[in-house]
């Protein structure tokens, strides 16, 4: 038997979840984010998200997401030199119904190298969802295009 049903809410470029008028893809977007999510306890519910200060820490939340909602990805290292090819971004992130996210993460006010954004095109021209995010919000809205039926 399943649990109590959790309200999610968050912002899909100004529009909060709830106001997304037809019923069924609202529906399917809910249960794509929300698949095999459990409630957080209360104490972190209450606790307002602290801005992310450094590109070190926007990886780690990208990161708990992804163990949280049983995503599978492939994080490339931030500590040394990365053996994969210049320019790849950060996160290769799988999710529900054979979709894949790109994302190449930068802190606020952080640019993009040259070839970060050559990665980024081409992935775009392949027919691929990929994005340089600076926030939460971002990695989260570019999961949801993702999950939007085509």
């Amino acid at each position: 038997m399943r649990g109590p049903s959790r309200r999610v809410t968050f912002n899909l470029m100004g529009i909060k979840l709830e106001e997304i008028k037809d019923a069924r893809l609202r529906e399917h977007i809910e249960r794509q984010l929300c698949s095999g999510v459990s409630p957080a306890p209360d104490r972190k519910a209450a606790t307002p998200k602290q801005p992310v200060k450094r590109e070190a820490d926007l990886h780690d939340e990208v990161e708990a997401l992804c163990r949280q909602r049983g995503y599978y990805y492939i994080h490339s290292r931030m500590d040394r030199r990365s053996t994969v090819q210049v320019g790849a971004p950060d996160f290769l992130i799988a999710l529900p119904h054979s979709r894949m996210v790109w994302i190449e993460l930068k802190r606020k006010g952080g640019k993009p190298t040259l070839r970060q954004l050559a990665a980024i095109t081409h992935l775009k021209k392949l027919g691929h969802a990929a994005a340089v995010c600076d926030s939460m919000d971002g990695v989260l809205t570019l999961m949801v295009q993702a999950l939007l039926p085509a």
